[in-house]
């Protein structure tokens, strides 16, 4: 039951509410190419020339922000002919109304793109030795 001493009236022609959907995306993506020169006459394997492969990263958020009136407020339709929405039906939950939706942690992204970075370097540099090998035989 509604205290209608503490409460607060809405007083308009038609009235309605829906739902909020909300949606974040982040994407990203690094890649490039590095190249080192040596005055030195050594017998360069990569020539200088290493990859910098980069990773996508991706992250969708989503949520749903759904409508409320607190319990306490009065709603009066001036206009019933052009009201379509049935005021009954509006929640009245405002507890639970509001959604935050988590944030997208870039901090976190641009560790995995570091890693990735690392790792292809590692490999690239790895493949590198190995085909130097076959080439010596």
């Amino acid at each position: 039951m509604t205290n209608h001493s503490l409460a607060t009236a809405i007083t308009t022609a038609t009235l309605s509410t829906e739902d909020i959907q909300n949606k974040a995306d982040y994407h990203s993506m690094s890649g490039g190419v590095s190249y080192s020169h040596s005055t030195v006459e050594e017998k360069k394997k990569d020539n200088g020339v290493k990859p910098d492969i980069g990773m996508l990263q991706e992250v969708e958020k989503s949520s749903t922000t759904h409508t409320a009136i607190a319990d306490n407020t009065l709603i009066h339709i001036t206009d019933k002919t052009k009201q379509s929405q049935n005021i009954d039906s509006i929640s009245r939950d405002t507890e639970h109304a509001s959604y935050a939706m988590t944030e997208i942690n870039t901090e976190v992204l641009d560790i995995r793109g570091d890693l990735a970075q690392d790792v292809a370097k590692d490999g690239f540099e790895k493949v590198d030795d190995i085909a130097m090998n076959f080439r010596i035989r």
